[in-house]
């Protein structure tokens, strides 16, 4: 079986709600890893190591003004680096597949072309997948969670096969 990485991104783990029940409902699959970053540095090679170990990895966090919050982006500028993740020596992370999993604490139905925001959260995460294109990552879309959203997706009775849906059937 193969094995899924999750990597949490938020810069208050202690703080955090949705997020720390998504991560708690990942940690809870099988063949699943979580690793929560947050502010401040990261072994960059043992970050690439997980990454190598993975076939599945998820992107969970809170949006933040549209877009991940800036520890997660300070761990993408540092761990897919050239030679890794792309360039002459790089390529390392060919056919693996990667799907953003976000967090929002208003309405999910305010990320619409007709909601309060007038976007939606793929359209916001855009750059994730032209990163995805990029790097030869196959992109599996977002999943999106508020506080409602959230409640019925951890009660589903199916959250055995959740992981592999995410992944899957964004």
């Amino acid at each position: 079986m193969s094995q899924t990485l999750i990597i949490v991104g938020h810069p208050n783990q202690e703080g955090s709600q949705l997020n720390a029940e998504m991560a708690k409902f990942w940690a809870s699959r099988p063949n699943t890893i979580v690793r929560w970053i947050g502010e401040g540095r990261v072994n960059v090679r043992e970050e690439q190591a997980a990454f190598e170990r993975a076939e599945n990895i998820v992107l969970q966090f809170p949006l933040y003004w549209y877009g991940p919050p800036a520890c997660l982006k300070q761990w993408m500028d540092d761990v897919l680096t050239w030679g890794w993740a792309f360039g002459k020596e790089g390529g390392l992370l060919n056919g693996r597949n990667l799907a953003c999993s976000v967090t929002v604490g208003g309405n999910l139905a305010d990320y619409s072309a007709n909601g309060k925001h007038a976007t939606t959260l793929d359209s916001l995460l855009e750059p994730i997948h032209r990163l995805c294109n990029y790097v030869d990552l196959n992109w599996h879309g977002v999943l999106g969670m508020d506080p409602v959203t959230m409640k019925a997706f951890l009660a589903d009775p199916e959250c055995e096969s959740a992981q592999h849906r995410v992944l899957r059937n964004f």
